[in-house]
């Protein structure tokens, strides 16, 4: 007995052309690139059960742009924007329907419109051979029109919610990571120090009570880190890299609710060459996380791997090893 609630019988085909054009220019340390690509694509589906036919027409452009100086052989600096198109799934126009959940129900939405993302990043790095010093920094912003979200209806009698994908603006991100080095080669202590932020904005359209409200999340993570090295041949090598970082994240429609906490950690591994050439090799990674009146429970992670080896044959092409997890 065909159920037609929850059958589907339909064929889709999709047609696409694209083309692009970039200009070029370079000038002894100068690089500059700018041009477009354009594209179409057309979605159509029939569904064979009721002979509905619907179309779906997407034009895409997607510029771009980008400049870069050398300044010296082992530094550089990179500026670019790229702008590309985020449409939606056929499964967001037009899912198929599933029971197995009755207390999340996905709805399709076929007027959802092409989304377009904007994206800028700069990138500089340098690296001076003789002393082994290295510097990387990097930052990136994104913003995205008509980003698809969801439209979620809670229904609090029964528990149950029923979601669907909308266009929503204002959605954006960013984000920024350094670091420096110092230290290359043998019997040399290496350190240095890295930080790593990002952050943004997310939008979503809740409904509890029959009235649509828009629920703003602002995000941000804060992490820096530092890390120190040394090996010696194939005798011993060590590597320590503490960190800490700060989590941030406020929604518009809770903002009494403080969702702000530090996370200490990071990861100590090891190398050491024991007599007969037996090898001994551990890793530790600690996660730790401060405590919120939302998650009082304890949720500090700590995990300790360790092998111990030996390599094997007259090329020492094979090892016989014992693993160990999650000492």
């Amino acid at each position: 007995v065909l159920d037609p609630l929850y059958s589907n019988n339909f064929n889709l085909n999709a047609f696409s052309n694209s083309g692009s054009a970039i200009m070029r220019y370079m000038y002894k340390k100068w690089r500059m690139a700018v041009g477009s690509g354009v594209s179409s694509v057309r979605l159509k589906l029939n569904n064979l059960d009721n002979n509905d036919n619907k179309t779906f027409d997407f034009l895409n452009l997607t510029p771009q742009a980008q400049f870069s100086f050398t300044p010296k052989q082992q530094s550089s600096l990179s500026i670019a924007y790229r702008g590309t198109t985020r449409q939606p799934s056929i499964n967001q126009m037009q899912p198929i329907r599933d029971n197995n959940d009755q207390l999340n129900v996905f709805i399709g939405n076929p007027n959802l419109k092409v989304g377009f993302n904007h994206s800028m990043n700069m990138n500089f790095h340098q690296f001076k051979m003789l002393s082994g010093r290295s510097m990387w920094v990097s930052a990136n912003y994104n913003i995205t029109d008509n980003a698809i979200a969801n439209y979620t209806i809670f229904d609090t009698a029964r528990g149950k919610q029923t979601y669907m994908p909308v266009n929503v603006d204002g959605n954006r991100g960013w984000g920024f990571y350094g670091s420096w080095n110092k230290g290359e080669g043998e019997k040399k202590l290496r350190y240095g120090l890295s930080l790593n932020v990002n952050g943004g904005v997310a939008n979503q359209i809740v409904d509890v009570k029959g009235t649509p409200v828009k629920n703003r999340t602002d995000y941000n993570n804060f992490n820096a880190y530092l890390s120190l090295g040394y090996s010696e041949s194939e005798k011993v090598s060590f590597s320590l890299r503490p960190s800490i970082g700060y989590i941030t994240s406020k929604a518009s429609l809770q903002p009494q609710l403080n969702n702000n906490y530090f996370t200490y950690g990071g990861n100590v591994d090891g190398f050491v060459m024991l007599p007969g050439k037996i090898e001994l090799t551990t890793y530790v990674n600690f996660d730790l996380r401060q405590k919120l009146p939302a998650f009082p429970v304890n949720t500090n992670i700590i995990t300790w791997n360790a092998t111990i080896g030996k390599k094997v044959l007259k090329d020492k092409s094979g090892k016989i090893m014992i693993v160990a997890n999650d000492i």
